[in-house]
This record gives C-alpha cells, sequence and structure tokens, in this order.
C-alpha cells in the first residue's frame, strides 16, 4: 500500500513554512466568510438562533467561574438549576473567546472572531497530521484545505461547536510522532488534544474513542503492550481533566430526567446513503443537491479528496497484483461471489415483495430487504479482509489504508442504528447498533450523522497520503494547483448569510434588583435567544431560555403564559422579583398588556414606546400543600364519559403510566373515583408524571356521598400549582388539592377544555 518506507525521525519543518501555511488558511477564512469581517460587533453568520445563544454563553463563560454552581444554573431559564448542561457549554472555545473578552472586545466581536478561527486551526491541525505522514507541505496542504474547509463545515456554519475540530487531528499527529520517537512530550500532547475537543465538542469528543480504538487496533503491535499503556494512561488523564464536566452533564440530566428517544431524535438525524450526496443550500457548486435531505444530514465530503482517495486506493491494488500467488485468492472470490449472490436476493425482495421457497427439509424466505443486503455487506467486507491487498497493508501498518478503512467505518456509523437508502432500511445491526451498547451512545447521543466529520478527517488524509504517492516531481505543482482549486470549489459558499444582532435594550431600574428578566412573548426561539443576549447587558438572568434540551417546567411556563394564567406569574415570583419587559410590537391587539394591567401585584414603571417594563414583587403565600397526616384512602373504581377506567395505573406510584384524554371542542374532561364507602377526604394529591405540561388549565374539584348530588370543595387555575410541581420535580410533577374533610364516597375532578390544546393527563391518584 501507499508510503511504506521505514519510518523516519521528523525534524521539524521549516517555521516560516508553517507560518505561511497558517497566514494562508487564516486569508482563505475571511475571503470564504465574506462580508463577516467587515461586520464583526454587528451581526453573526447564518442567523440569531444557535450563534446568538453561543456568543452570550461565551461572554458567561469569560465572566463567571466556570464548573461553580452559580456557572452551572447559566443566564437564561430562571428559576430553573444547571442551563448549562441544557446543551453545548463552550469551555473549548472559549479558551479563545474569553481572552478576547478580557482585552476589551464585546461578546459578538469574539464570537465571530472564534467562529473565523476554527478554519485555520482546523486546517492547520489536519495540516500538521499530513505533514507527520507524508513530510511534504503540498500533500499537508491537500489535508488541511480538505479539513479545514470541507461542505460539512459550510452545512454547519451555525454550529460553533462542531466548526471547533482541531483537537482530534493534534491528537492524532501526536500519535504517530509518539511511534516514530518514543518520545513522552508527544502523549501530553496527545492528552492535550483530547482535552481541547472535549472542551470544543462533547459529541466529537466521544465519538473519537471508535477512531482511537481503530487506531489502536491497526497500528499497535501485540508486544506493544507498553505503548498501549502509555497511550492509554495519556488518554486517561485527558478523561479525568474534562471528568467534572461530564459528571456535571449526568446530574443535571438525571435530575431532569433527559433520554434520547430513537424513534424521535436518533433516526431523525442519522444520515441517509443519499446523505453523502447531499450538500448545504449555501454551497455554491453542490447547492442543488440540498433538497434530497435536511439539515444534519448534509454529508458530502466533496469530489476531489474522494477521487483522489480512491485514485490511491486503485493504485494500492493493482501495484498489489505483481506478487506471489496468494492462497487466500479462492476464499476471498467466493465471499464475494456469495455477497453478490445475497444482493441478487434481497433486489429480487425489492422488485417481486416476501417470497419462500420450500423444498422437502430446505426452506428459504426473504421478508425484508435489508437482512440480505446485511449479509452481503458482512460478506464483502470478510471478502476484502482476506485479499491480499488488506492483509499485506495491516501487517506493514499502512497508514493510507488505515485512514481508509477509518473513514469507511465512521461514514458508516454516521448513519446510526438503522441505515437506510431514500428512506428505506439498508442493513440490519450495523456498527452504530453495537455502540449503542455501551455507555453514553446509548442515551446521550442526538445526531448520530455528527460522526461524519470524523470520517472527513480519515478520509482528509487519506486523499493527503494518496496524492503524496500518486503525483510524480514533474507533474507535482500542476497536480496541486487542480487539487486545491477542486477541493476550494468543493466547499466554497455561495455567500455567507448574515443577522444583525439585536440592538433594543432596556434598563434596569435603579433600587431593589430584580431576581430576573422575563421578556413577553416567550416561547419564540429568536425572541429568547435575543433575551438570553441582553442578559449579558444588563447583567440580570433571564426567565426565557433556548438550548438543546428544554425542561418540562419551561413548556408550562410558556403555555400558561400563552393562556394569560395569572396564577403561572405568582408562581414564578415565588423565586423572587422578576421585572417584566413586554415588548410593543409583539403586542398589537393589547391583549398582553391588559394581561399584565389585570395582575394585581404588577407596578407599571416604565415605557418607551418599544418596552414596557412592570414589576412583579416576590411572592411569599405558599402554595397548595398537604395538611394531611392521614393514611391513604383506597380507590375502588374510577370512570370518565367513556365509562370505567383502570384503577391500578392510578395508583401504583408510577409516574410513567397514565390516563389521559385529548381535548374535545366545547367539552369538559372528567374523572371520578369511587372511594368504596363514606370517608372524610381532606385532600387529594395529583400526579402528571413527567408530563406536567398536561395539567388541566382549570379545574374544579367536587365530592358527593351518592353521585347524584355534588358539593364543590375547589376550583381555580392550575397553571401555577404545575409550574412549581415540575419545578420541585421534573420527573414526578404533583399538586395538592383541599377536599375541605367533607364525607364523600365519590370525589369529581372536572377540567375545562373548550378551546384547549393540550390533552390532560393524571400520572398517579392518593386521597387523604
Amino acid at each position: 500500500m501507499i508510503d511504506q518506507r521505514p519510518p523516519q525521525v521528523l525534524r521539524w519543518p521549516n517555521w516560516l513554512m508553517l507560518a505561511s501555511a497558517l497566514a494562508a488558511y487564516c486569508a482563505l477564512a475571511v475571503v470564504v466568510t465574506f462580508p463577516l469581517v467587515l461586520h464583526l460587533p454587528s451581526h453573526l453568520p447564518k442567523d440569531l438562533g444557535d450563534p446568538l445563544i453561543a456568543a452570550s454563553l461565551l461572554w458567561w463563560n469569560a465572566n463567571v467561574l466556570p464548573l461553580t454552581g452559580h456557572w452551572w444554573d447559566g443566564l437564561g431559564f430562571f428559576p430553573a438549576h444547571g442551563m448549562m448542561a441544557f446543551s453545548a457549554h463552550f469551555l473549548g472555545a472559549s479558551l479563545i473567546a474569553a481572552p478576547l473578552q478580557w482585552i476589551g472586545l464585546d461578546a459578538i466581536t469574539a464570537y465571530n472572531l472564534t467562529f473565523l478561527a476554527s478554519f485555520p486551526l482546523s486546517a492547520m491541525a489536519a495540516h500538521a497530521l499530513a505533514l507527520t505522514l507524508t513530510r511534504r507541505h503540498d500533500a499537508a496542504l491537500v489535508c488541511g484545505l480538505a479539513f479545514g474547509f470541507n461542505p460539512f463545515r459550510v452545512a454547519h456554519v451555525e454550529h460553533l461547536e462542531l466548526l471547533l475540530a482541531f483537537g482530534m487531528p493534534i491528537a492524532l499527529a501526536a500519535l504517530h510522532r509518539y511511534l516514530e520517537t518514543r518520545q513522552r512530550r508527544w502523549l501530553l500532547v496527545f492528552a492535550g488534544g483530547l482535552i481541547v475537543q472535549a472542551l470544543s465538542s462533547s459529541y466529537y469528543a466521544l465519538f473519537f474513542t471508535v477512531f482511537f480504538g481503530l487506531w489502536l487496533a491497526w497500528f499497535m503491535r501485540p508486544h506493544a503492550w507498553r505503548d498501549v499503556l502509555a497511550i492509554c494512561a495519556a488518554g486517561g488523564s485527558a478523561t479525568l481533566v474534562v471528568w467534572p464536566v461530564v459528571a456535571g452533564y449526568a446530574v443535571v440530566h438525571a435530575t431532569y430526567n433527559w433520554r434520547r428517544d430513537l424513534a424521535e431524535e436518533l433516526l431523525k438525524f442519522s444520515a441517509d446513503v443519499s446523505s453523502f450526496v447531499t450538500a448545504s443550500p449555501l454551497s455554491a457548486l453542490w447547492g442543488w443537491t440540498a433538497p434530497l435531505n435536511g439539515a444534519e444530514r448534509q454529508l458530502f465530503p466533496g469530489v476531489t479528496i474522494t477521487v483522489v482517495a480512491i485514485a490511491g486506493m486503485a493504485w494500492a491494488i493493482r501495484a498489489s497484483r505483481g506478487s506471489e500467488r496468494d492462497r487466500f485468492v479462492i476464499v476471498s472470490r467466493m465471499l464475494f461471489a456469495t455477497a453478490a449472490a445475497f444482493v441478487v436476493i434481497a433486489l429480487a425482495a425489492i422488485r417481486f415483495g416476501p417470497w419462500e421457497i420450500e423444498q422437502g427439509w430446505l426452506r428459504v424466505s426473504v421478508t425484508t430487504p435489508y437482512k440480505p443486503f446485511s449479509v452481503a455487506a458482512a460478506l464483502a467486507v470478510l471478502g476484502a479482509c482476506s485479499t491480499a491487498t488488506v492483509r499485506s497493508a495491516f501487517q506493514k501498518r499502512s497508514p493510507f489504508a488505515f485512514y481508509l478503512v477509518a473513514a469507511s467505518v465512521l461514514f458508516m456509523c454516521s448513519l446510526g442504528p438503522q441505515p437506510t437508502l431514500l428512506g428505506e432500511r439498508v442493513l440490519y445491526e450495523p456498527p452504530y447498533a453495537w455502540l449503542m451498547r455501551l455507555p453514553f451512545f446509548a442515551d446521550s447521543v442526538r445526531v448520530p450523522a455528527r460522526f461524519a466529520m470524523l470520517g472527513l478527517l480519515a478520509l482528509s488524509v487519506a486523499a493527503s497520503l494518496a496524492f503524496h504517492r500518486l503525483s510524480r516531481p514533474e507533474t507535482r505543482r500542476v497536480a496541486l494547483v487542480v487539487v486545491v482549486i477542486g477541493i476550494l470549489f468543493d466547499g466554497w459558499m455561495r455567500g455567507l448569510p448574515m443577522a444583525a444582532v439585536p440592538r433594543s435594550v432596556y434598563t434596569i431600574p435603579q433600587g431593589e434588583r430584580p431576581a430576573a428578566v422575563l421578556e413577553l412573548p416567550l416561547g419564540d426561539v429568536w425572541r429568547d435567544t435575543a433575551a438570553i443576549y441582553r442578559a449579558t447587558l444588563h447583567g440580570v438572568r433571564a426567565v426565557n431560555g433556548y438550548n438543546g434540551f428544554e425542561p418540562i417546567y419551561y413548556q408550562v411556563l410558556r403555555r400558561g403564559l400563552a393562556d394569560h394564567d395569572p396564577t403561572i406569574l405568582d408562581a414564578l415570583a415565588s423565586s423572587g422579583p422578576i421585572l417584566i419587559a413586554a415588548d410593543h410590537a409583539a403586542d398589537p391587539g393589547g391583549r398582553t398588556a391588559a394581561f399584565l394591567a389585570a395582575h394585581p401585584r404588577l407596578t407599571r414603571l416604565h415605557d418607551d414606546g418599544t418596552w414596557t417594563l412592570y414589576w412583579l414583587s416576590r411572592d411569599d403565600q405558599a402554595p397548595l400543600a398537604s395538611r394531611c397526616e392521614a393514611e391513604p384512602i383506597a380507590i375502588a373504581a374510577a370512570s370518565d364519559a367513556d365509562g370505567e377506567i383502570g384503577v391500578v395505573a392510578l395508583t401504583d406510584r408510577n409516574p410513567g403510566t397514565r390516563w389521559i384524554v385529548a381535548p374535545q371542542e366545547n367539552a369538559d374532561g372528567e374523572v371520578v373515583f369511587d372511594l368504596g364507602g363514606l370517608h372524610h377526604a381532606c385532600e387529594i394529591d395529583l400526579s402528571m408524571g413527567a408530563a406536567a405540561v398536561y395539567h388541566p388549565g382549570s379545574i374544579e374539584v367536587a365530592t358527593s356521598t351518592d353521585a347524584l348530588t355534588w358539593e364543590r370543595a375547589f376550583t381555580g387555575q392550575m397553571a401555577g400549582a404545575a409550574l412549581r410541581a415540575a419545578l420541585a420535580d421534573p420527573r414526578d410533577s404533583r399538586f395538592t388539592v383541599p377536599l375541605q374533610g367533607r364525607a364523600a364516597r365519590f370525589v369529581r375532578l372536572r377540567a375545562d377544555y373548550a378551546g384547549e390544546q393540550y390533552p390532560w393527563a393524571i400520572a398517579d391518584v392518593v386521597v387523604r
């Protein structure tokens, strides 16, 4: 295979060449993203969603000591705890952005400079990796451009954490240098690369464990156990450094009971085979392919590096044919032939549908095409591994062969647990399904398609190694120009979209400082990110929030405010005084203004024509709470409008089982509990489980001795009680309703459902 010469100790290259390469990458980043460089303090790339929240969090990281309790709570989602673990924390990006803010730059400029730096940093790190393997700057330039300016980055210009991918090539370069020199300093560089990458992108840090495992399996000789231990110890030390961040995320996610749903998220954000020919609509040359797949599924690696890598593979296969006859050639041909037969079987199932052949004791049936396709793929892989070319490459530890194999595996992982082609499943139990049996992969990964960045790194290195071997001295410069132009065309943007940063700011009144600021309306992505950004300007935590995970209490809050339920403000104010800023432009009918004006504890402070400010004093009134110490009363039966319902699901103390009824126009939701005899019932405890947003908008509770005559025990709006319950326990949100201690056999709950959009759910009931 390519580049089989004995390893040589590399004298670290001319610093002028490295400086020239870095300058070229920096200039190219400015040109590719132009005219962003002209609007550093006023605009953000793409939109005001992820970039604006990232800029705000970078400000937070620069002004608050990381990993403290105050830092974890973040500057949004008041009064919840742990906002910084709701999605990316940007500590890695802050290694660049924080010093820029410390010298006086604003948060937006710091974000934009960090965004611009992500391109040359990734390119330069890949350049160093290829330079380590090829000893040539021209081949390294191919790798640097392919990794630093690839189409995948174009598809993710709004995701800063995905653009900061330079830690991985640094770690790989350090591993190769350690194998060449056995100098321990390269283990320190390896650990440093891992730490920077883990702090920059948790996705890449987790996915890199697969890349790292492949590297160890390929390059480590059986007797090199000391090297394996040393490398793993360096990796383990990096893990210890970032473990406080991992532990913090684990605690917060367990508190909110967050899990990734296979159908809802993993499959939605896994790549399709067609994703590899789908580019971003921002791609100047290949944007026409974008309709094939949506965001997160546009993984086009570029024609140029793919062609160069395939040409290198073809050359290596051809070069290996001159060797002596291989004893496994018959085995490999039989495996390939059998694989082809299974492909035919799968195609027959697609063309003619499920079929079955039964002849005596022999019975063959095909019900789903993806199973024979899976067998065909497995046989083809075994056939390839049995060829002399692959076996020789493994024996010689060929870097080119390794990075080709790694690219194949990593791109395969981006297809997720159920690979599809144009929406139709094509494989059973792919590599990603195996990964889901490991810690973190099963419940922490939302977007398997992001494995593509690691695949692009491997493919970029393979292309640089192929270029190094295939280009002849007399044509090397011409070949370099052609390849460079091809890479730039593949990754060129049609024009970077930019969004102006919101500048409408209000002033926090002097006097008592609020615990938080609530901007209305709440719940729109663009308004919520703007509210969090304004928190960096006035320095008060925002009630508004936006991030990858959304706690259930925030859904309750959004619903309560949309319904203009005054109890939602009371519940919010129980955590401290709130300054409310209402946007005039978003309230054309004046409904929000009327809602706020009617609240008894709201004081109107100021109106500047754009914002009206209100002061909501702290609510020290205790919520509806348990005042009963009696034992629970056994519920004998329960019924709703459709008849009898199961009591077990409502009394098993399991928040995962529930009674639920969908809203109906001009109808009330009703459920009646039979206590089996007369009891002096003093309260009823209702659990909404993990779905507090499915609370009744308003509820009437009544008791009866005969189910004919009813006495009202309680009536009221419930958004505030639901908010308090969701904040107290997101996994099992409970509130208590008094029953006045009357003698009763039946307890009736009735929710006003006219005009409601949410179902009503009860996970558990306790009557005392």
